[in-house]
């Protein structure tokens, strides 16, 4: 799971301690991992396949449980 974020790690790590979120967020200079991903608006997240190909991406990580489900069955 891939979920960009442009707050400082401090914050992220925060807010994941609080709402008790498992998935990794991804922190780097932003602008480039935006335009790579195609990120439009904020939050969005992404399930990253094995072979490299994006699985599913959607603003709600909670929605991805179904795919991350389907790709661990694999």
């Amino acid at each position: 799971m891939i979920a960009p974020s442009l707050d400082a790690k401090e914050d992220v790590e925060k807010l994941r301690h609080e709402r008790n979120i498992t998935e990794y967020a991804m922190l780097s200079d932003a602008q480039e991992t935006f335009d790579l991903y195609g990120v439009r608006y904020m939050p969005t997240a992404y399930l990253v396949g094995k072979d490299g190909t994006i699985r599913w991406q959607g603003d709600h990580v909670a929605g991805a449980t179904a795919e991350i489900e389907k790709a661990l069955a694999e």
